[in-house]
């Protein structure tokens, strides 16, 4: 898959998003077909592709995180999995790229915080605990790269809400380079659900207050609007207590 128009003819929008641990992106695209008739979004450890109808990618969307029975041996409790879930998406930003990573971190501490202020307005059940919303969290994307007709424009974390693309930039102490800026600007006048969001880097500063929620808005804070019921990756109680069970003679 070569360059691709962020807006075809017909006002239908594809959007390709390489990210994580990616050394040359158009690796990954090279490999890439279009989306399936039908199908709105395919995502995966190292790539996301999804139209304007896609619903918004969350921890519990399919595909960015194989939870198998083996991999959820001594993982016995919602911390447990929430933490591996972390450590999943932590593992996929450069170990250099600080800024990034403690972004990362305070939006998981932001969105932890989130639930407990507002664990009265959140449903649970018999399966559901009200810890578990926070797999409906969005999930960020690292070190995100979309494409466009002619290479891509690099974004230090990209979220898909269903909605907007919004894109977040960590200021840098020196200024970003003109093909870089050129790309983010072509982006931002050809994709109209794109929201780039700049944060002061004194704003994440580790002797900071926590997380920018102010630059985001609270559709993207109250993430749980709109769901009924919160989804995977955490399994029920039941599965989760098979899982660590001591095999039987």
């Amino acid at each position: 898959m070569g360059g691709r128009a962020l807006c075809d003819g017909d006002g239908h929008i594809e959007t390709v998003v390489v990210y994580g641990l990616i050394t040359n992106p158009e690796t990954v695209t090279g490999e890439l077909e279009p989306l399936p008739t039908g199908e709105t979004f395919l995502l995966s450890n190292r790539f996301a592709i999804f139209s304007e109808t896609a619903p918004a990618l969350r921890l519990s969307s399919a595909g960015w995180i194989d939870l198998t029975p083996n991999s959820l041996i001594g993982i016995d409790t919602p911390e447990l999995l929430f933490e591996l879930c972390k450590e999943k998406i932590i593992a996929r930003i450069q170990p250099f790229s600080k800024r990034i990573r403690l972004f990362v971190e305070r939006y998981f501490e932001f969105m932890k915080a989130q639930i407990a202020e507002h664990a009265s307005e959140l449903d649970s059940d018999d399966i559901f605990a009200v810890e578990d919303w926070i797999y409906s969290a969005w999930l960020p994307l690292p070190h995100a790269h979309i494409q466009l007709p002619t290479g891509f424009a690099e974004l230090d974390t990209a979220f898909w809400t269903g909605e907007q693309l919004i894109g977040v930039q960590v200021e840098q102490t020196g200024s970003i380079a003109k093909s870089k800026r050129e790309k983010l600007v072509y982006l931002e006048e050809h994709h109209p659900q794109i929201k780039i969001i700049s944060i002061p880097r004194d704003g994440l500063l580790e002797s900071g207050d926590g997380f920018p929620s102010d630059l985001f808005g609270e559709d993207f804070s109250c993430f749980w609007k709109g769901l009924t019921l919160p989804q995977g990756p955490s399994p029920s109680k039941i599965l989760m207590k098979s899982f660590n069970a001591p095999p039987t003679n």
